[in-house]
This record gives C-alpha cells, structure tokens and sequence, in this order.
C-alpha cells in the first residue's frame, strides 16, 4: 500500500508511486465531458439511456432488463437516479470505461452494485457536489463465481475511483471496494464499510488524494 505523506491532495499517482511499481492511472483520468457523454437514468429496476452509447452503427453499448444495465463498449456513462439491481460492464481487454456517479444509489439483491469483469481500466468518476451509494448483496448465487471479488464495487480490471463528489459504499457479504488489478483513489469523499475488507487492491492500492473514512471488521485498506 502506497499513500503520498507530502502534499496528498495534489499528489499524482505518479509521484506516489515514483520509486515503486507505476501505477495505471493519472491525475486526467476523472475529467470527463457530460455533453457527449452517454446518459443512463435509473428509476426503481428500469433504466433509461440517452446520448451515443444508446444505439450505434454497431449496436447499442448498453442494453437493459429488469434490474440490470450491462455496459459493453468504451466510453464515458452519466449514471443518475436510484437502481435496485447491477451495473454490469464488460469491454474488450483493451478498451476503458468510464462510470461519472451522479446522484446514484445503486442497491444489488442478489451481486455486486457495480461489477466490472472485463477492461483495460474502469474510472468511476464522482461529479461534483453529489451523493452516491453502493450496497451489495448479503449472499451471492454461485454463477458469480470466476467474475471478480464479491465486493459492492468488484473490478477484474485495474480501477480508478476520483472527483469532487462522495461516495458511500456499504459491503454486506465481503468486500467493499475490491479489484482483482490495481486500484488507486484520487479524490472524493469515500466511505466504506464491509464485514472483510474496506478496501483492497490485489496488485497494490494508492491514495493520491481524496479522504477515506474505512471500517472493514478484517482490514481496513488491503493490498
């Protein structure tokens, strides 16, 4: 585990990281444009999509059902409103998505608020002045199995998490933040609690800025 001790809030991944392993993200990665951004507003176990990920010359980048949004293309995402289910997203290897939480309370019965299985880097941006929420399943069906940590935010890829928003984030079955890859936070307000891990990076994690508060009854922050 990485953490700047000199300037943290204007501290770059890196400069965190300089003399170690070199992080995947940079201070750029949070900065986002809403005009030409994709817009899902979410609404009980429905959701509606506006903008250029809801149809395309390929196809739709995301499709929905009843308590689930699947995101399968790179691209930025303006998620608003109250879910009752899952944001899923699964991308090519190679490609980058980004999650801009607005105002998003996302509550899963049954997995993962958000789960990320496949992407070269997930950023989940938290726009300014807003209120977001994670909670998780307190028991997950066994298919979860081989798609990443049980976590409420659970990424394969390595992910981001930044902004000038706050993000509560409420692990009932494991983890609370949890990617399989790297994993550094470079701003927000962020709140976690979880019955194992707060926060955990299989590869390393960085705060590079932003404020935790963690309550993870086995580790607050794991690397």
């Amino acid at each position: 585990i990485y953490a700047s001790s000199v300037k943290p809030n204007g501290a770059t991944p890196e400069a965190v990281m300089a003399e170690n392993q070199k992080p995947h993200a940079d201070s750029n990665d949070v900065q986002y444009d809403e005009s030409s951004a994709t817009k899902i507003r979410l609404n009980g176990t429905s959701a509606a999509v506006e903008g250029p990920g809801a149809s395309s010359g390929g196809g739709s980048a995301v499709t929905t059902s009843a308590g689930k949004v699947t995101i399968s293309k790179a691209g930025t995402y303006v998620l608003s409103g109250d879910f009752t289910g899952q944001v899923f997203v699964k991308l090519p290897k190679t490609a980058k998505v980004k999650l801009v939480l607005k105002g998003a309370n996302i509550t899963s019965p049954d997995n993962a608020a958000i789960r990320i299985v496949e992407a070269d880097e997930a950023v989940i941006a938290l726009a300014e002045g807003t209120a977001n929420t994670l909670s998780d399943a307190s028991s997950y069906a066994s298919t979860v199995k081989g798609n990443g940590p049980i976590a409420a935010l659970a990424s394969k890829a390595d992910l981001t998490i930044g902004g000038g928003g706050t993000l509560d984030v409420r692990g009932n079955s494991n983890d609370g933040i949890s990617s399989s890859d790297g994993l550094v936070v470079t701003g927000g307000k962020i709140s976690v609690s979880a019955p194992d891990d707060a926060v955990r990076g299989q590869d390393y994690v960085v705060i590079a800025g932003g404020s935790l508060d963690v309550n993870g009854k086995s580790n607050g922050i794991k690397s």
